[in-house]
């Protein structure tokens, strides 16, 4: 019985998916089911995929939100080991796969593994800069990084435990790190040899759309509360931190940009922690998607 899996969720993911599927296919010394669960693709994703072997999943009710989705698809999947992998990540070295489920097959006290995100060609600055913070190459990630699930694996007896997030639209890979460590269920490994590209040029409207889940994530999730004056000190923190990278880069006629960019993501931050605030004074379930 294989007892490896990998979960990879799909929409209109076309302009990449081929080379995403064509790395996991070529991976070494690891054997591998492939379970995709698609949301909906109206290109040509769902052709691409037939190519390679795979089961489909069928996505349960009608809208797409991250935690429920997975719980869902990880209650039909018997493997022991399932490695979550975006349809837009692709894998750079024939044995990422290997590095990254070794360690839950050899140790016991490994629950999950986290692998190392190199940023696409075109990245810019700035997501260069985040990137090399959140998946440096070094033996650890920074605390505010659990997992990521364009590239992790997890124990699906530990998931068995503790399910998937389900109350906000995102940050469900990042919460349950944290619950896994806080509760001592066992060891979440950086495993930097385990390396894949993925990276996303947002617009400035995209990245609003991407911070004002995150703020809602985290007014549930870890207590934060609107606050303007600590969105301003991160705001010009973030904003001076990046104008010191690109001088370092030269990237000089982009600095006026840094600015910008940076009200939509302090601005969508706060507005997501605002509605968190507003759902849970007026006892809201409904989640909040806002597309990126």
């Amino acid at each position: 019985m294989i007892d490896i899996a990998v979960l990879m969720r799909t929409k209109n993911s076309d302009w990449v998916i081929s080379q995403t599927l064509a790395a996991l296919f070529s991976q070494i010394d690891v054997k591998f089911k492939l379970y995709i669960v698609d949301s909906g693709s109206t290109d040509t994703t769902i052709s691409i995929c037939n190519r390679f072997s795979h089961t489909k999943i069928k996505m349960h009710g009608n809208t797409y939100i991250p935690g429920p989705v997975l719980n869902a698809a990880i209650n039909e999947i018997p493997e022991k080991v399932i490695v979550m992998l975006n349809s837009d990540s692709v894998l750079l070295h024939p044995k990422s796969l290997y590095y990254l489920v070794d360690p839950l097959i050899s140790n016991s006290d490994i629950v999950a593994t986290v692998g190392r995100q190199i940023p696409r060609h075109d990245a810019k600055p700035w997501v260069r800069k985040d990137y090399a913070y959140c998946f440096p190459d070094t033996e650890d990630l920074p605390n505010e990084i659990t997992l990521s699930f364009p590239l992790s694996a997890i124990r699906r007896s530990v998931w068995e435990e503790e399910k998937f997030y389900e109350q906000s639209w995102g940050s469900e890979d990042t919460e349950w790190g944290n619950r896994i460590l806080e509760k001592k269920l066992g060891k979440i490994n950086y495993i930097r040899d385990a390396i894949t590209m993925h990276s996303h040029n947002y617009s400035n409207k995209e990245l609003h759309n991407r911070k004002y889940i995150e703020g809602e994530a985290d007014y549930f999730i870890h207590q934060k509360r609107p606050d303007i004056l600590s969105n301003i000190i991160n705001y010009l923190r973030r904003s001076i931190g990046e104008t010191i990278y690109y001088l370092k880069n030269l990237s000089l006629l982009s600095i006026p940009t840094i600015y910008v960019r940076n009200l939509f993501y302090f601005i969508g931050y706060y507005r997501g922690l605002k509605n968190a605030e507003h759902r849970l004074k007026n006892k809201i379930n409904k989640v909040v998607h806002k597309p990126y």
